[in-house]
């Protein structure tokens, strides 16, 4: 499932919606975006898909559950989490026939889209595909970039990726931005040994100097 961006304590229903209640303009939307952009650099920095991705279920979710993997897989795929192109995702997995309890008749109903990036590092799989993106013969081919752990997926705009991009604000203002980025800042920190550390915290007055 994915948050609704808050402000003030108010909930909105998008990020175009807070920008307009709340006067930002143009400029400071780019500059957000752009903060946001970089945000992202720094979620699986050595994965081969830079791009984001997507994702059409029916469910509402924060993470993905390996145990339901499987569920909607033709025979002879590999069994994990798709992702591909967004028109794609909303066209073929975004929407699924069911039957209206009213009238009897089939009709599609919309699902989620989810966005994500993934980690290509681990057990990863490019497969070619071919679907009917509108149910009357219109087939087109197509990849799909296929993780197989819940740990290679990153969802945009969940609870997880926006307390990471809140973190990630405060550190590009902090004084530690000088040793890089969040990431390399991560590991630097893992490189040292505990008394490097103590070092650090001394030299930057963040604790007195321990006997």
């Amino acid at each position: 499932m994915s948050c609704k961006p808050q402000y003030k304590g108010k909930r909105y229903n998008s990020l175009e919606e807070l920008y307009r209640a709340n006067g930002v303009n143009e400029q400071q939307k780019q500059q957000a975006q752009q903060l946001y952009s970089q945000y992202l650099d720094t979620i699986f920095p050595d994965s081969k898909v830079k791009d984001i991705v997507y994702h059409g279920t029916l469910d509402k979710i924060e993470s993905f559950d390996k145990s339901k993997i499987g569920k909607n897989i033709i025979k002879d795929r590999p069994k994990g989490f798709y992702f591909t192109r967004k028109n794609i995702a909303e066209n073929i997995y975004g929407s699924y026939p069911i039957i209206d309890t009213s009238t009897g008749e089939q009709v599609l109903q919309k699902g989620n889209l989810i966005s994500a990036v993934i980690d290509t590092k681990g057990q990863y799989q490019l497969v070619q595909e071919k679907d009917d993106v509108s149910g009357y013969g219109d087939f087109v081919e197509y990849q799909s970039h296929v993780v197989f752990e819940p740990e290679q997926i990153h969802i945009l705009s969940s609870k997880k990726d926006l307390g990471m991009f809140r973190n990630f604000i405060n550190f590009t203002k902090s004084e530690y931005a000088k040793y890089g980025d969040i990431q390399q800042f991560r590991d630097y920190i893992m490189s040292k040994n505990f008394a490097a550390i103590e070092e650090l915290l001394v030299v930057n007055n963040k604790i007195d100097r321990k006997c």
